[in-house]
């Protein structure tokens, strides 16, 4: 089976995965200084690698990955050797919906789960280039929105996803 990505609706359309590990990209590798936030549905399976790869040019990029349902992993690969930058437990409940926030800015890295800060890393080895959500397992993905970044790396919290009840 080749790996799928979908549109599906309950109500509400997103992008599902299916099949073997894939990806699905966008952007521009001229993206620099910015945040990408957006909404996942883990399967949280123990061989669950999914996630969000950014600052993408080439072979080299960052990601950020959930696996096995409950550790968020802030890599960097380079020429296809990875480093890992940071690393945090979460506990994520299959089928429930998080939002995640991945942001690069002058160097500093920073992620958040639901509004909450859970890992910064500092690499400067990165600083542009275009986004891809990565799956090997079910996962889906919705309400993806990249936002410039101006003089200062964003700091505020942003307001908790929506229940899914309440999601139009």
């Amino acid at each position: 089976m080749n790996s799928t990505f979908t549109i599906a609706s309950d109500t509400l359309h997103y992008v599902t995965h299916g099949g073997w590990t894939g990806s699905l990209s966008t952007g521009s590798s001229s993206w620099s200084n910015y945040d990408v936030r957006f909404g996942v549905r883990p399967s949280a399976w123990a061989s669950e690698v999914d996630g969000l790869t950014f600052a993408m040019s080439g072979s080299n990029r960052y990601s950020l990955m959930i696996v096995g349902g409950n550790k968020l992993v802030l890599s960097k690969v380079i020429a296809g050797a990875e480093t890992r930058l940071a690393s945090a437990t979460y506990a994520f409940a299959g089928g429930g919906w998080y939002t995640l926030d991945a942001s690069v800015y002058q160097g500093v890295l920073s992620v958040k789960v639901n509004s909450s800060l859970v890992m910064q890393a500092t690499d400067t080895t990165l600083n542009s280039g275009a986004i891809a959500f990565q799956a090997n397992d079910p996962v889906s993905f919705d309400n993806v929105v990249v936002t410039q970044l101006g003089t200062a790396p964003v700091t505020s919290a942003l307001p908790p996803r929506p229940s899914p009840a309440a999601r139009i």
